[in-house]
Order: structure tokens, then sequence, then C-alpha cells
């Protein structure tokens, strides 16, 4: 994180803005796989977040990494395990759901 990163307070990126970081990169996921299938997205929106533990913290200079692992889904409900490490450790992880409107692209 760029020390200047607007979201960093005294140093340290608050875990309710890596929620947020995690749930936009878990949509740009999403939107990706929609693609392969040939859909948009029309709107998502985050639902729930289920078992979210934080073991550490990100801090100024850190290189955040975030993976993404599609789970399991239901009609309009999609969820995904979210995962953010710096240095190759874990600092966050946890299951987002979200509700998932796409339409098919012809």
């Amino acid at each position: 994180m760029a020390p200047d990163h607007p979201f960093l307070r005294a140093g340290i990126l608050p875990r309710p803005a890596l929620i947020e970081m995690l749930a936009q990169g878990a949509a740009w996921e999403m939107g990706g796989r929609a693609a392969e299938r040939r859909q948009a997205i029309v709107h998502g929106r985050l639902v729930a977040i289920r078992a979210m533990r934080f073991m550490g913290d990100v801090r100024a200079g850190d290189v955040l990494q975030m993976q993404f692992a599609p789970g399991p889904a239901f009609s309009q409900l999609a969820q995904v395990h979210a995962i953010a490490s710096v240095a190759g450790a874990v600092v966050a992880e946890g299951d987002m759901t979200f509700h998932v409107v796409t339409k098919t692209l012809v």
C-alpha cells in the first residue's frame, strides 16, 4: 500500500476497508467468470460475510495480494472465498455471499 493511500489510518488499513477491497476484488473476479460464460453482470451486492477472520494487518508499504475461489451458488446468490495476504502470510480470509443479476450476451 502506498504510504499516502486514502484508506490508511495511522499507516494501517482499517479492517472495514480491507473487507471493501476484498468485495470489490471478488466482484471483479465474478465479472471475469461471467464473461467466460458470455454473460454480463447487471448488478451485484454484497449480502453476507461469514467466518471472516483477521490474522494480521495491512500496513503502508505492504504489497496486498488477494485470491478468490468460487463457492456454492444458488439462484442469484453466489459465494466466494476471499483471502488477503502480505508477503505470503494470510492476514484475512472468509466467505462472502453476493446477490448477482446477470444477462446473456448475444
